[in-house]
């Protein structure tokens, strides 16, 4: 303090009317009674201390922890959501006002919704709380204590006036509950429900074994088979079930409920059958006096030509199968049905221009363990997996056929009339239905002769091999039924976790319960000085803390904040330390002083000459108050 100002009228503590531990009035501009008010404990108990439980430290650190939990549990979710392939909802939606997807994302949201709700409490009590911290802290200027609004300020004037005034906790907290938002449309975002295929265990059932048809020389699995080749090629038909391409597989079934989009996967036997057909090497056609046509076809390998005697007179286009025993090896004895074949077409296609095509197959069957899977949709086989050999004991891979193929398509002469006819109907099938397949081509069966899509060779393996592979089913493969174990793929509605929503949520949760954990832990150390002892927010609790300041009596109703800023000017505020209340004492640009030469008859506060008032001056007995040491600390004893 400069040497030649004094405080005016300055009593010695003994003659002071206020002595310790009351504190005295501090300002010539308006008279405090907190000196009055008396010390809690001696004549009335003090009240506890207010805490709000919303930013207490154990709640506090319980909502954190529950955030934790829920980030470890979102986790644990997403992985078992990666191996599982989802998790398992009801096909029948047992809430019938809304849609999965709806609920999916409807309590995700309200889960996260009370955590977000708590930090913007948190923050709101912690806006309540900053100008009493900043009072308890001693000698806070007017716009930093007693006129410090958080409340009432949107998020964007909170962030500028916390930055502004270094209020860092002010500043994260307004940032920790703006960031708050981003938990319920993430939370929304984590659960989604998808179509997709999905495996499970089940038990299925095998319907046939390999096993040789009994009433096979009946020819009806070969009848029914070449009638189903001929109306594929008529009707553009696919494969039967159980059958793909050259693949028969075991049956099996599965009925315990219906599903949509479904396969059923099994381990069964399986029968792969390869036509082994090659064109004729050598082609050539000779005319008798007797009517009579002999086509005759070559095949390099074979022990001799193979011939084929018509009457060409007896229909415009003609075609049929025979047995190619000149095919045989060496000294090889066996039943024509068992025997290579030869296809064979003719058709005029000129008065003087006829074509001819001939085709040899010898066909052959393989066993194997494959795994098959049937569409539960169409019973259609799709690509099957060979496992390994076949390793079972029968009459078809042993005694009497030893594994050898019937051909299908030519057979020994039988006793039964019909069975012949079926013989023949089939042996003319077959290459009947080759032929018709030329016919839809766009330019007709000529087209076929002359080699299109692949010429004859090509819709022979295909056809034939189609014939057999279903003739197979039956044949090969008898009814007997077991239990096997299966897998069920469906596309069904699974519950999936996000995986980019859920790592993002995940991240939210952990940064802001531990940034708010620690947040509060350090407000709650700021505020530990501070003894209030009812909620700051109500007028009733803010007037009991002003009441007996008297800085009050410098404000008027109807004063604005700048105003109201203007008359606190020069004022510092405190909360004094025996009793709680706020108060107020002029700083040491404001402290009224005056020249030595003008004698101690008057004072000078705050630029106005005021006659110092008989037995009253600006009293500086000591105090037990903190306030009123940092401003005794400043007095110059004359």
């Amino acid at each position: 303090m400069p040497e030649h100002l004094k405080f005016v009228d300055q009593p010695s503590p003994s003659s002071s009317s206020f002595s310790p531990p009351y504190s005295p009035p501090y300002s010539a501009r308006f008279r405090h009674s907190i000196h009055e008010i008396p010390t809690p404990g001696e004549v009335v108990a003090r009240p506890k201390r207010y805490e709000p439980w919303t930013i207490n430290l154990w709640v506090v650190g319980g909502v954190t922890a529950v955030m934790f939990a829920l980030a470890a549990t979102l986790e644990i979710l997403l992985y078992f959501s990666n191996r599982n392939n989802g998790f398992h909802i009801p096909q029948d939606d047992p809430f019938e006002f809304a849609s999965t997807q709806v609920l999916a994302s409807f309590f995700p949201t309200l889960l996260v919704a009370p955590l977000a709700f708590y930090w913007t409490v948190a923050d709101s009590m912690v806006r309540w709380y900053q100008p009493y911290i900043m009072l308890s802290e001693g000698s806070a200027s007017a716009s930093n204590s007693v006129l410090l609004d958080y409340v009432t300020l949107n998020r964007l004037m909170i962030l500028w006036t916390s930055l502004n005034k270094r209020h860092w906790i002010i500043c994260i907290s307004t940032i920790l509950s703006c960031t708050v938002v981003f938990l319920q449309p993430l939370a929304g975002s984590v659960f989604t429900v998808k179509q997709v295929p999905h495996s499970v265990a089940i038990n299925a059932t095998s319907v046939s074994k390999v096993g040789l048809l009994w009433d096979l020389p009946q020819l009806w699995a070969y009848i029914s088979s070449a009638g189903y080749a001929d109306a594929a090629v008529y009707n553009n038909l696919t494969d039967p079930p159980f059958v793909r391409a050259s693949w028969t597989a075991a049956e099996f079934s599965w009925s315990s409920y219906e599903v949509i989009n479904a396969t059923l996967t099994v381990n069964t036997t399986g029968l792969e059958t390869s036509v082994n057909c090659v064109p004729a090497t050598y082609i050539s056609l000779n005319y008798s006096s007797s009517g009579l046509s002999t086509l005759t076809a070559s095949l390099d390998g074979c022990s001799g030509p193979t011939q084929v005697n018509f009457n060409a007179s007896d229909a415009t286009n003609q075609y049929g199968t025979i047995n190619a025993s000149a095919c045989l090896s060496s000294g090889e004895d066996i039943p024509v049905h068992f025997q290579p074949v030869l296809f064979w077409w003719y058709y005029p296609y000129q008065p003087n221009d006829t074509l001819t095509a001939a085709v040899f197959c010898h066909p052959t069957m393989e066993f194997y363990d494959i795994q098959a899977v049937q569409n539960l949709n169409d019973g259609s086989l799709q690509p099957v997996q060979v496992l390994g050999p076949y390793s079972g004991s029968d009459n078809v891979t042993g005694a009497p056929l030893y594994g050898r193929a019937w051909n299908g398509v030519v057979f020994d002469p039988s006793d039964d009339a019909i069975v012949n006819a079926r013989a023949t109907s089939i042996g003319t099938e077959i290459p009947g239905t080759i032929f018709r397949y030329g016919m839809q081509l766009n330019g007709g069966v000529v087209t076929l002769f002359q080699g299109a899509s692949g010429g004859f060779i090509n819709v022979t393996k295909n056809v034939y091999t189609q014939h057999l592979a279903l003739a197979s089913k039956s044949t090969y493969l008898i009814k007997e039924s077991s239990t096997i174990p299966g897998e069920l793929t469906s596309f069904v509605s699974r519950l999936f976790l996000d995986s980019c929503s859920s790592h993002a949520l995940v991240a939210f949760l952990l940064a802001i319960g531990s940034i708010g954990l620690l947040l509060h832990w350090t407000h709650a150390r700021a505020r530990s000085q501070l003894h209030l002892t009812a909620s700051p927010g109500s007028i009733g609790a803010a007037a009991a803390l002003v009441s007996r300041s008297g800085f009050g009596e410098l404000l008027l109703p109807y004063d604005n904040e700048k105003r109201m800023e203007e008359k606190l000017t020069g004022l510092e505020f405190g909360i004094d330390s025996r009793t709680g209340a706020i108060m107020a004492i002029e700083n040491d640009a404001s402290l009224g002083y005056q020249h030595e030469d003008e004698g101690p008859d008057g004072d000078m506060l705050l630029g106005i000459y005021k006659p110092a008032p008989s037995g009253i001056g600006v009293a500086l007995a000591p105090s037990a108050s903190p306030m009123y040491k940092s401003f005794s600390d400043t007095q110059e004893i004359v």
